[in-house]
């Protein structure tokens, strides 16, 4: 799902209080908004985008 930035960051402030920004509190911001909210985006990889992404790791690993 493409949860927008604006909406998961909400979330941990709503449900701590708090506005602490740590990897497990914005994953479960994340989940707990993608799970609640209707009609968001659902994200769908493409053979382009593989394709890109395998070339720009390839070019990253030359001259190591």
């Amino acid at each position: 799902m493409d949860v927008p930035a604006t909406l998961s960051a909400r979330a941990p402030v709503f449900a701590t209080g708090q506005g602490r920004k740590t990897d497990p509190v914005n994953a479960r911001s994340v989940a707990v908004v993608a799970l609640r909210t209707k009609g968001l985006r659902q994200v769908v990889t493409d053979d382009t985008t593989v394709a890109i992404a395998a070339t720009l790791q390839l070019a990253a690993g030359v001259g190591v």
